[in-house]
């Protein structure tokens, strides 16, 4: 396939006073500032010109230009469907570049009704941008054919912002980050004016990659729902803390979940062993007395329950499956020779466990 042309998409950067070489890269724009560059999108139609923008951006052999994120491309986020601007799709006109160098092409207007603070300021506000870059007070582009993408560089490796910008659009990432790498993208979205809590809810993508992994790693993801706030990620993980020790917390654990949430966790455990003590206090009721079974030979069943009980009581834990207690309880008909203890004893069971199962799970 014939090498793509890139220094075609590059002419002279918007600017009367400074002109540059016509092969500047954005990449070399120092510290935080940010820069402009006129882009001349090729005609899609093209055959020579079809291959993705961002998949010929990847390939050092042809262009002396650094990666681009192959969600966040040139092109932009192409379903309309995946970010929250309220409006029909329009392409980037700004390029965020990560400490390693990769290109993050976003749309302005979709970061700046998220961000309260301009993305750590690092994004011009609308009337700002529209002077620097020769654009309108309404956007619109500068000339026909061509567009102006502002060059932003943000502290962040391209792994966090790739997640931050995932979090932002509410697109579901498919590169399957760490929890580490998730946990550190979140905490850097106060950083950049972005609510944890307003973003990641119910309905978001973000929300179900971390629920996700509430199984393999529940106080790891308690403890990142804790420390943000997020309510519904934290009810939705506390079952799989059932089982968890939690004399095993340390002071460091403690102190990052903070004390609304440690305690609602202990409560929840506290809460179902007392609620199991509670449920296993009522043995089988009694029948009227029979020639064959008489009030006293009904009292070996009571009897029997209690030291049941009792030993479950001991061992009681907040994860006890449903199963434990049936297996418990059922051996108790083998010592019974009356057809009506074994049918009480039967319903007792079945009403104990449906108690324990009507138990609250969660937070």
């Amino acid at each position: 396939m014939e090498a793509f042309n890139w220094e075609a998409f590059y002419t002279q950067p918007v600017s009367d006073s400074s002109p540059q070489s016509a092969n500047a890269s954005p990449a070399s724009i120092p510290g935080n500032s940010a820069s402009s560059i006129l882009l001349t999108p090729p005609d899609v139609n093209d055959p020579q010109n079809s291959p993705l923008i961002s998949q010929q951006l990847h390939n050092p052999e042809n262009h002396n230009h650094d990666s681009v994120s192959t969600t966040f491309g040139l092109n932009g986020v192409l379903d309309s469907n995946l970010y929250n601007s309220g409006g029909p799709f329009h392409p980037p006109d700004t390029a965020f570049v990560s400490t390693d160098s990769v290109f993050f092409y976003v749309q302005s207007d979709i970061i700046l009704s998220i961000s309260d603070n301009n993305f750590h300021s690092l994004l011009p506000t609308p009337l700002s941008r529209s002077i620097s870059t020769g654009l309108n007070a309404q956007g619109h582009f500068r000339r026909p054919g061509s567009r102006t993408i502002n060059t932003i560089r943000v502290p962040e490796p391209s792994g966090i912002l790739n997640l931050i910008l995932h979090i932002i659009y509410n697109i579901y990432c498919t590169s399957r980050p760490t929890l580490t790498e998730l946990s550190t993208a979140i905490g850097q979205l106060s950083l950049y004016g972005v609510h944890a809590g307003s973003q990641i809810t119910l309905d978001s993508q973000m929300y179900a990659l971390l629920i996700a992994r509430a199984p393999f790693a529940p106080l790891n993801v308690y403890v990142l729902a804790a420390k943000h706030d997020l309510r519904d990620l934290a009810v939705a993980t506390s079952p799989h803390l059932l089982s968890f020790q939690l004399s095993t917390i340390t002071d460091e654990i403690a102190q990052e979940m903070g004390p609304d949430y440690l305690r609602q966790l202990f409560f929840l455990h506290l809460g179902r062993i007392d609620a199991l003590k509670r449920i296993l206090l009522h043995p089988p009721q009694s029948h009227t007395p029979t020639s064959s079974c008489s009030f006293i030979s009904q009292q070996d069943l009571t009897r029997a329950w209690a030291l049941a009980s009792a030993q479950l009581v001991w061992d009681a834990r907040p994860d006890m499956s449903s199963g434990f207690l049936e297996s418990t309880f059922n051996p108790l008909a083998n010592d019974l020779s009356c057809d009506l203890c074994k049918q009480l004893l039967q319903d007792r069971v079945r009403r104990l466990l449906d108690e324990w199962a009507a138990v609250k799970r969660t937070i």
